[in-house]
């Protein structure tokens, strides 16, 4: 078999899971930080849903499924030379990535720029802050693209010098959720 060019990404290390959105790691049956191979995916639903090929968690068989693309992260493009994961790619069900005559397999140059096109976007999502408790309870800060970091420090109006900490809980890629963690100085002296 030829190798193909694919988008490649890893699944998220923790997603808010439930109503109180507490941290989970991977997603049903895919480790967290697993490699995952995106043959194709939902177009006209914006690519909220993509195809992927992974390992299964308790199996670790290779086999297709159906993710959300906010639960994977660092997006890229490789050359595929695996016989396995080339197989489930001729014979899967799914819509392949295409670029005006470029469908997959396709190893000409503008068929590798559109899949380094969309795996560029994927990753310059921007990233929402979602502050829980403390005296920015409730705030939505956006970030940026990228991954969003461990801590925030949040200046505060009355006191612009001084900032409210914050510590990430979990993050989806899109969304991450951070917990008030108090300072001496913001507990009460007694």
């Amino acid at each position: 078999m030829d190798p193909v060019w694919l988008i490649v990404a890893n699944v998220c290390r923790a997603r808010p899971y439930g109503e109180s959105h507490a941290p989970k790691a991977g997603l049903r049956w895919l480790n967290a930080g697993a490699k995952v191979f995106v043959p194709g995916g939902f177009g006209g639903m914006g690519f909220e849903s993509v195809t992927v090929i992974g390992r299964h968690r308790l199996q670790r068989r290779l086999f297709m499924q159906h993710v959300q693309s906010r639960y994977l992260v660092s997006w890229r493009v490789k050359l595929v030379y695996q016989p396995a994961v080339l197989r489930l790619v001729a014979e899967g069900d799914y819509d392949p990535f295409a670029y005006g005559d470029h469908r997959m397999p396709d190893d000409s140059p503008e068929y590798r720029a559109g899949l380094e096109k969309l795996a560029g976007s994927f990753a310059a999502r921007e990233v929402t802050a979602r502050l829980v408790a403390g005296p920015c309870d409730g705030e939505e800060i956006t970030l940026g693209p990228g991954e969003a970091p461990a801590q925030l420090l949040v200046p505060l109006q009355a006191h612009p010098v001084d900032g409210v900490r914050y510590l990430r809980r979990a993050w989806d890629g899109e969304v991450a959720y951070y917990d008030h963690a108090p300072s001496e100085r913001d507990s009460p002296q007694g």
